[in-house]
């Protein structure tokens, strides 16, 4: 990603932001409720913190359910919203189906190099992520310092515990609230076929994420996989 922040920097203060119970940033305690407002939350904070009152959010799988959130719920503070391969969207069954055993292969792989961390079972989660190959010594060396920090490492394993929950589930946005987001500048759908294990999700063709935002983006970009947005 480092390669987007370099072209987005040609003409945008960037920003790479350290999620909460993710990196190096705080673990605080998880709260029984709506945990993943705490990811808002750290953003809405930063912002204060840096004098920022308004920006654009570029979001990829979990980040791109935080800049929905940020942008149906605080909207004063955003510009626009860039969302690749979201995740935290509920979408009509009649369209995608979510395989509960890509869910399980995603906790398991993430667990196993959590409580065994080495670079063999970090690899192994990183290609479970990028199946199309792209996994360096330097990425699988970055998660491996990242994965085999004390706290980080207890805050993740909470966290994968929470995925897949009905109560995460509960907290997905429908089309009907996709359908209000007011400022949206690109979306990069990518179409996740079964060979690329990630969540099973089908073409997003005639998805009701495209139907609902249509009108609103600049364009979308269909057939890549979860892992590689890059800018072109």
């Amino acid at each position: 990603y480092a390669k987007n922040v370099r072209r987005l920097g040609q003409h945008f203060r960037v920003m790479a932001i350290d999620s909460i119970w993710h990196g190096f940033s705080s673990a605080p305690p998880f709260p029984e409720k709506h945990w993943v407002k705490e990811f808002t939350r750290h953003v809405i904070d930063l912002m204060d913190h840096l004098k920022i009152e308004k920006a654009s959010f570029e979001g990829e799988s979990l980040t791109g359910w935080i800049a929905i959130d940020m942008a149906l719920h605080h909207p004063e503070r955003v510009n626009k919203i860039i969302l690749n391969t979201c995740w935290g969207v509920r979408l009509d069954p009649k369209y995608v189906t979510v395989k509960q055993v890509d869910r399980d292969a995603l906790k398991a792989t993430s667990v196993a190099a959590l409580t065994n961390p080495s670079r063999e079972t970090i690899r192994k989660r990183l290609e479970w992520l990028m199946p199309r190959g792209g996994v360096t010594e330097e990425l699988v060396d970055v998660r491996y310092a990242i994965w085999t920090h004390p706290v980080t490492q207890k805050a993740l394993i909470q966290y994968y515990e929470r995925l897949g929950s009905a109560e995460t589930d509960a907290m997905m946005f429908n089309d009907e609230q996709i359908a209000k987001i007011q400022r949206v500048a690109f979306v990069e759908a990518a179409k996740l076929c079964d060979v690329t294990r990630n969540f099973g999700w089908r073409s997003f063709r005639d998805q009701p994420l495209i139907q609902s935002l249509q009108g609103k983006f600049a364009r979308t970009v269909s057939g890549r996989f979860h892992a590689y947005a890059s800018m072109e």
